[in-house]
């Protein structure tokens, strides 16, 4: 068998978006893919697909040597012949079932020793042994999120598909079973599919990534590569690139670009060995701007400015912080260091930005 998932489909709705899938995955190895957009971009479309619940108007899907789907020559292979395993958002825990039975319920037909056995395995595998008399209603949401995927996994399937598998949660939850759900996944060595629109879930969980929107693939690779280094200003958008500022590049020397957007100039790296005209959008993070009184002693920094705050505002955890100059921007500080800082609307500020965590894009791709 080769070693990879190849998806390139048509899907079509009367009432929306038109999915175009061109997906490649490894499934050779332990590997997780995550499929990350916004809501609605195809990507829950795109797994059902690949299960075998929704068929495409057009193309083809090949595990391996095996073909799942080919339009042309009137192949489709049905779910339950993929050997997959799929997790919605909503668990779909049985209630009447205790733990046990809801993790046992996709072997019945085994015979009962292996059936036994496998049981056993997944209960201790995802702690779950002294939980197996309750029923779903007496546990946490974390642990009947690890029944769900206890049950979709006993089954040992060679690939598993997850649809946001921590969205059912509330947030700090979701956020400590990130790391808890990556460990159990890593445990049982099966390639993923992850579909999630978080960036931070998405940076916890995946390997790869493929940013999907509007129903197509946008940019893959590496999560860090891609999630750093966006190829165009919609994915710069998407994997979370909050100020986008139109400039036009005015020097160029030792790999270094200065950019002047609408009078704020600023120093960046350029891409090695890549060609870029004078147009171009500069991407950056809120949280890599930093943000001191404009009172402060003067540094050496780079790419520091004085603006005006214009709104401040909470985002989850943090503080978030509209800066007015001759741009806007947005900085994204935790609520101590805001009340450290001691700032109002209205106040000026300096604020900088390094010029390494700052991504021209080419505005004439």
């Amino acid at each position: 068998m080769t070693g990879q998932l190849e998806a390139t489909f048509r899907r079509r709705f009367p009432a929306g978006p038109v999915v175009e899938a061109d997906l490649r995955i490894p499934i050779d190895t332990f590997h997780v893919t995550v499929l990350f957009g916004p809501s609605g971009a195809g990507k829950s479309t795109l797994l059902r697909v690949l299960a075998g619940l929704e068929r495409p108007e057009s193309g083809t899907i090949r595990f391996g040597d095996e073909t799942w789907c080919d339009t042309e020559r009137g192949i489709w292979l049905p779910p339950q012949q993929r050997d997959i395993g799929l997790m919605f958002q909503e668990y779909a825990l049985f209630p009447h079932l205790s733990v046990a039975e809801n993790v046992a319920f996709g072997i019945a037909r085994l015979p009962a020793p292996e059936r036994q056995s496998r049981l056993e395995e997944a209960l201790k595998s995802f702690d779950l042994t002294d939980l197996r008399d309750r029923y779903p209603h007496q546990v946490s949401g974390g642990q009947q999120q690890r029944i769900a995927l206890a049950r979709t996994l006993i089954r040992r399937p060679r690939l598993l598909l997850l649809d946001e598998p921590l969205s059912a949660l509330d947030g700090p939850l979701r956020n400590e079973l990130q790391g808890e759900l990556r460990r159990y996944l890593v445990r049982h060595q099966v390639p993923v599919l992850l579909v999630t629109h978080d960036p931070t879930e998405a940076a916890n969980l995946g390997d790869d990534v493929a940013v999907m929107d509007q129903g197509t693939i946008r940019q893959r690779g590496p999560l860090p590569e891609v999630f750093q280094d966006p190829s165009s200003v919609e994915v710069a958008r998407i994997v979370g690139m909050d100020t986008i500022l139109p400039g036009t590049v005015v020097d160029r020397r030792d790999r270094r670009l200065t950019v002047d957007t609408a009078g704020v100039r600023w120093t960046v790296s350029a891409a090695d060995g890549k060609e870029m005209s004078r147009s171009v959008h500069l991407c950056f993070r809120a949280e890599d701007v930093r943000v001191r009184k404009e009172t402060a002693t003067r540094d050496d920094a780079e790419n520091a400015h004085v603006g005006r705050i214009e709104r401040i505002s909470s985002d989850g955890p943090m503080t978030r912080i509209e800066i007015r100059s001759s741009v806007t921007l947005s900085a994204l500080l935790t609520k101590g260091g805001v009340r450290e800082l001691g700032v109002a609307v209205g106040d000026n500020v300096r604020f900088d930005v390094p010029a390494a965590v700052i991504r021209p894009i080419d505005r004439m791709e």
